[in-house]
């Protein structure tokens, strides 16, 4: 299973104006964030697969930014512990054919499912948004 990239909620529907993003690294690091113009929610986690495929996220870190200035950041205890994973193929809202993950469980508000929306997640702006806000 390589969760290793960017995921999105919204990759799913036309355009809007927010979005919730999961990302996955090689190094067993990653992040979430709501977002939206102007506005990034972020938590910094760490993560495993187990042996049984199940996957466990710790939360570290909580960093809020809104007219790119950091608002907020502070240490969390968020912890996903053994959720499994379904891998499939959805159909993103232009009708192509997107590589999908979906938790046994909401990991954010409501959300559970995403789409893969890009492979590289260092080169992509989202994540270079959130290094540098994570730096500050």
């Amino acid at each position: 299973m390589n969760l290793i990239g960017l995921w999105s909620s919204d990759i799913f529907y036309y355009d809007s104006f927010e979005d919730t993003i999961i990302g996955f690294t090689e190094e067993g690091t990653g992040f979430i964030t709501y977002m939206r113009p102007l506005y990034y929610d972020i938590i910094l986690f760490k993560w495993f697969l187990n042996e049984d495929k199940l996957i466990t996220l710790k939360g570290y870190k909580n960093i809020i930014s809104c007219d790119d200035e950091l608002e907020e950041s502070k240490d969390v205890d968020l912890l996903f512990e053994n959720l499994s994973i379904k891998v499939s193929t959805d159909k993103n809202a232009h009708g192509g054919s997107i590589d999908t993950i979906e938790f046994s469980q909401p990991i954010m508000g409501d959300l559970s499912k995403f789409g893969l929306l890009d492979k590289d997640i260092l080169s992509h702006p989202i994540s270079k948004d959130v290094i540098h806000l994570s730096t500050l």
